[in-house]
This record gives C-alpha cells, sequence and structure tokens, in this order.
C-alpha cells in the first residue's frame, strides 16, 4: 500500500488536506495525517507540508509559514527529508509564483532546494517552460508540477450540492440564445461586452457587466491598458471598449451585487440555463499575445464547469487552445455544432474577434434549428455531465497530476 503522510503542523489547513485525501480515494495512493510528534518517531523519510500559495487575508502570496516551523521540521525540509506541497487549486495563477521562489531563490534565503506545485492551470507545464524561455531562466529550485482543479470532486463539493438530481430543461423556443456572466472587471470581458454591444448582440443574451465588484477598480476608474506596448491599435481599441462599457453599466442578468462571488451553488441561476441555448463563458484569463507580462494560462474552474452542469453548450473566451486542453482533460466539446476554430488563433485580438463572428451566427440561426441541434448535443452533454459526476473524475484527476505523487509515498507493506 503506497501511503502519503501529510505532516499536521498546526498551520496546515485540514480542510485543504482532506480534500486532497476525498480526490486520491480509489486510487494507488493511500493519504494519512501525522503529526511532528509521529514524525519523531519514525525512521520514513517521506512526508508532505501542505500549505496554500496565497495569504488570502492580506492578498499576497505568503511562504512565512517557514518561519514559524519548528527547527526539527525545518531540518528535516532542508535535508530534503520531507516535501513542501504548495497548493494552488483554486486558481491558475503560475507566474506570480514563478516570479517570487524565483527571487527568494537568487536571494539565498529560501530554505529548500524542491517544492510539489499545484494549480488549476491545465497547461501547466508549459506554462512553467514558456516563463523560464521569456526569463532566461537556466538555474532555479525544483518544481514537480502537478495540475489539478478543487472543483474536480464532485462527491465531496458543497458547489453542487443542489444539483445533484438536476434534469436540464427541453424547453424549445427559448427567449435568450445566450448567458454571458461577467463579475471581475477583467480587460477581456469588458471588451467582449462592448463588443457584444457594437455588434447588436446584447439584445439575444443574459450578459452581466458590474459598475464595481468589490476590488479597488470599478468600471469608472479601471485602466484596462496598462501593459501595452508598441500596439497603437489594440490599446486604441480597448480604450473604445472602455468608454463603450462605462456608458452601458451596469447590465444585469441575475444579480444585482458584484461584490457577491458567484462560485457556490447557491448563485448558479439556473433558471437562466434553462432559458438560453449556449454559454458565452468568461474565463479568468485571456490574453497571451497582447500584454507582454500576461501568463497564457489555461484555468479550469467553476465558470466552464457551470454550463457542464447544467448541460449547456459553451463557447469559452479564453487563452489559446483553451478547447483543446479541456479534450485533453477529458471533456468533449460542440463542433460541428459550434465553429471552434477561433481556439487556434494566437492573436488575442483576432480571436475574440472569431469567438463574436461564431456567436453572432449562432444568434443568427433559428431557434427551431437550435432545439434540433440540442437534441443532437445530448450525448456529448451528457457524456461531459457523467465526466464531471462520476467516479471516472477521480480516475482522470490521478492520472494526469495525482500520479505525480507515487515518488512522495512510503510503502506500508513492506
Amino acid at each position: 500500500m503506497n501511503v502519503l503522510r501529510f505532516l499536521d503542523v498546526g498551520q496546515v489547513s485540514k480542510d485543504d488536506v482532506r480534500q486532497l485525501c476525498n480526490y486520491l480515494k480509489g486510487s494507488p495512493i493511500t493519504p494519512i495525517i501525522i503529526s511532528e510528534d509521529e514524525l519523531k518517531l519514525t525512521t520514513e523519510q517521506n512526508w508532505i507540508l501542505e500549505i496554500e500559495l496565497y495569504d488570502y487575508k492580506n492578498g499576497r502570496i505568503g511562504f512565512s509559514i517557514f518561519d514559524r516551523l519548528s527547527d526539527f521540521v525545518r531540518s528535516e525540509l532542508i535535508n530534503g527529508n520531507g516535501t513542501v506541497f504548495v497548493n494552488n487549486s483554486n486558481e491558475g495563477t503560475t507566474n506570480e509564483f514563478y516570479d517570487h521562489v524565483q527571487a527568494l531563490y537568487r536571494a539565498g534565503s529560501f530554505p529548500i532546494r524542491k517544492m510539489i506545485f499545484s494549480s488549476a492551470c491545465l497547461n501547466l507545464e508549459e506554462s512553467y517552460e514558456q516563463w523560464k524561455q521569456i526569463n532566461s531562466i537556466t538555474d532555479t529550485i525544483e518544481l514537480d508540477l502537478m495540475a489539478y482543479c478543487a472543483y474536480e470532486n464532485p462527491a465531496n463539493n458543497p458547489v453542487v450540492d443542489n444539483l445533484r438530481k438536476y434534469v436540464p430543461s427541453s424547453k424549445q423556443n427559448r427567449p435568450k440564445m445566450f448567458l454571458n456572466f461577467n463579475r471581475m472587471l477583467h480587460p477581456h470581458r469588458i471588451l467582449a461586452v462592448a463588443e457584444l454591444h457594437n455588434r447588436d448582440l446584447l439584445k439575444h443574451g443574459y450578459v452581466s457587466l458590474f459598475e464595481e465588484c468589490g476590488g479597488t477598480d470599478t468600471i469608472y476608474t479601471i485602466n484596462i491598458n496598462s501593459g501595452i506596448v508598441n500596439q497603437p491599435a489594440e490599446y486604441e481599441r480597448c480604450q473604445r471598449a472602455l468608454i463603450t462599457a462605462r456608458k452601458i453599466a451596469p447590465l444585469v442578468a441575475d444579480y444585482t451585487d458584484g461584490t457577491v462571488n458567484m462560485v457556490g451553488s447557491d448563485t448558479f441561476s439556473t433558471h437562466l440555463y434553462e432559458q438560453s441555448y449556449f454559454s458565452l463563458v468568461s474565463a479568468t484569463q485571456f490574453f497571451s499575445t497582447m500584454f507582454p507580462y500576461k501568463e497564457n494560462v489555461i484555468q479550469f474552474n467553476e465558470k466552464p464547469l457551470k454550463p457542464i452542469i447544467h448541460k449547456h453548450p459553451f463557447i469559452i473566451i479564453g487563452a489559446q487552445h483553451y478547447i483543446r486542453q479541456l479534450k485533453k482533460y477529458g471533456y468533449k466539446t460542440f463542433s460541428p455544432w459550434i465553429d471552434e476554430s477561433y481556439d487556434e488563433i494566437e492573436n488575442d485580438m483576432e480571436r475574440l474577434d472569431a469567438i463574436m463572428d461564431e456567436v453572432k451566427r449562432l444568434c443568427n440561426t433559428n431557434k427551431k434549428r437550435w432545439d434540433s441541434m440540442i437534441k443532437e448535443m445530448e450525448p456529448t452533454l451528457n457524456y461531459n455531465y457523467k465526466r464531471y459526476r462520476d467516479a471516472k473524475a477521480q480516475q482522470y484527476t490521478y492520472e494526469l497530476g495525482f500520479n505525480k505523487l507515487l515518488p512522495y509515498t512510503v510503502n506500508a507493506d513492506a
């Protein structure tokens, strides 16, 4: 039996460790939690110290946990007897983490030379290699990379508790064509909503755009052009989009309070999925070419999962190859009913234009044809729902990420 031992040193979040343990159920790995006293009594050297990437209270990356470790645990980590597992399974952020670790490494102030880094970034290894290439990194801490998403455990996930018996609508002639949620004021979302307005498509959808969403910026103070270098056409287009967004905001699809984080099942607005034909999903990240400082991250989170749970076809306003990565992760998408060639376009603005062209085409498709298309898509919609809901979800998660934890286990049968 391959046992993975998580060390509880007081700062360990037991909820996070329990979640990791739930993911590993049915896999070749058996997780347990041990105390520091138990560690001192064993000769086995393999163990994991799990920490969250972010200090969410202060809104920053922090490794202050190292300062609070006992001399024994710190010494064991430095000697390579234990391994730090940095958990970022709720987010897809990568570059900020790499930059932070590299700065500590170069300053000689990092006590260890190897870590496991998990993230909800489906293209994690690609993003790491890209970061090293852009920054000319040849010497850095050794990272074992593991992609997994905190929402990929439906049997133990409160996000979908009230949808376990959900039966999708068979309603025909639905009031609207599409659904597009936008809470945080990310530049690509402002650009997308402005483009929907410019193409007279807002009337076909349930679309949200808030004046403020709980951050420091509002729609009236945000600068979405920051970082655009030597791209006058793109700069001008962003500026026009911002002017348009300020004129038409707020747009209300369901909730009127943009400070509410609409991640939980109580904010799923199931009725809007039943009253529209497809989702235009505004992913967390989009840019890969226009903003030099941006990371090409494909983050898997509740945003694509909401239409999957509701058996709703979707288009993704996301980074290049988002659709491709979803397929690698075990999901099916909607070609030929939806033209997904936009997913192959590297240039950000061209990709956005291709998405909008397809949204316009789909909005111009008559509802009778849409009713028959939904019927034709049922095998794909049902497959994705089962992929998320049944036990195979854990198997995918293990094969695509958690199998990398095997070298950190101990053999309890030996």
